[in-house]
């Protein structure tokens, strides 16, 4: 009876790996075609049949980046395009023919295919992109920024309490009666007659969040990790608070959290940047954000549900230039919410991180 239940736990354990497999896995479709050339070609010869499974791979491909959620990424896959078109065959993995036909009436030849995205192909790739093993870079050489030094200044908040409003009714209330009369030489009546209209309008406001300051643990250790990682050296803004006068982040981090955007005041934005500047200990800064929020239970089980924003900006000291930005989402799922907030945080700071060093290694 034990191995009975050993076996069917395992069974299940597998069941549902297979199923966070599958509803992580990108399918995409394409479709390619030519008009061959050839007179009285009864079939399509190996030489376009591969033309044109190249051209559907192509057109699956490009269907992937236009898939909601890689904004992100897009601009660095774009910015080494030829590296990544010639690697599809790794990138695009069991592919499927749905459709395959040759009109002979026009010579047309299509194909059209369904494909996974192998998405840990297309990390691993950006990763070396960040390390210049890749993407026209030699291998071993440094990121455009990794000679210069960075300062990272990391902020978060939590949501604290959620307002709610309800509708505003204003509504309009009108009667109106006719007053029968009677007169001796002239005979008029009316009859009594009384109107109700209601009616009105309905202001409807957003629920407002009221956020405290958060934990930016998690994301000032690893940020500077992921970055170090990929040649990138950076300094915590603590470090440089005595050197190069910085403001102190008690004071301006509640600005933060209190902000609407989640954005810090412009004129805490311009004297960072100013006293950078006169400093002269760093190029470039980065402000990373983590927002975390979305609070809930998970209707099937009732685990705990967070979901944390990281937004990371890089600037540079001398223009105040933005030279790079990435923004993730991350939902968690644990039995405990502070268990979900770390998973879903350390997810999203891995996430950026690896998106702004790409980006960081593209630029000149």
């Amino acid at each position: 009876m034990k191995r009975f239940l050993f076996l069917m736990g395992t069974v299940l354990c597998m069941g549902f790996a297979a199923g966070s497999a599958f509803a992580q896995a990108k399918i995409v479709r394409g479709e390619g075609s030519i008009t061959i050339q050839r007179l009285w070609a009864s079939d399509p010869s190996d030489e376009e049949r591969n033309a044109v499974m190249r051209a559907a791979k192509t057109a699956a491909w490009r269907a992937y980046l236009a898939t909601p959620g890689q904004n992100e990424t897009v601009d660095q896959i774009r910015a080494n395009e030829k590296m990544f078109q010639d690697r599809l065959d790794d990138l695009l993995v069991d592919i499927v023919t749905v459709d395959e036909k040759f009109n002979k009436e026009n010579n047309r030849y299509t194909i059209r295919i369904k494909a996974t995205v192998a998405e840990s192909q297309v990390g691993s790739l950006l990763r070396g992109i960040a390390k210049g093993t890749g993407g026209g870079a030699s291998a071993g050489s440094s990121p455009a920024l990794g000679t210069g030094p960075i300062m990272v200044l990391g902020l978060s908040r939590e949501a604290d309490v959620v307002k709610s409003f309800l509708d505003k009714r204003t509504n309009v209330s009108e009667s109106s009666a006719d007053v029968e009369t009677t007169k001796t030489k002239s005979v008029s009546s009316a009859t009594v007659r009384t109107k109700d209209v209601t009616g009105g309008n309905v202001e409807r406001k957003r629920d407002k969040v009221t956020y405290v300051v958060g934990n930016a643990g998690i994301l000032n250790s690893k940020l500077p990790r992921i970055m170090l990682q990929n040649g990138i050296k950076s300094s915590p803004y603590s470090f440089l608070m005595g050197p190069c006068r910085l403001p102190n982040p008690d004071n301006f981090s509640k600005q933060y959290a209190a902000s609407e955007a989640g954005e810090l005041p412009s004129k805490v934005m311009a004297e960072i940047q100013e006293k950078l500047a006169s400093c002269a200990r760093v190029k470039y800064w980065v402000f990373a954000s983590l927002d975390v929020g979305g609070y809930g239970s998970d209707p099937n089980n009732g685990m705990a549900l967070a979901t944390v924003s990281v937004s990371v900006q890089l600037f540079e000291v001398e223009t105040g230039a933005q030279l790079a930005s990435a923004t993730k989402d991350v939902p968690g799922r644990s039995a405990d919410q502070s268990d979900a907030i770390r998973m879903a945080t350390d997810g999203a700071v891995q996430a950026v991180g690896d998106i702004v060093t790409a980006q960081i290694a593209s630029l000149k």
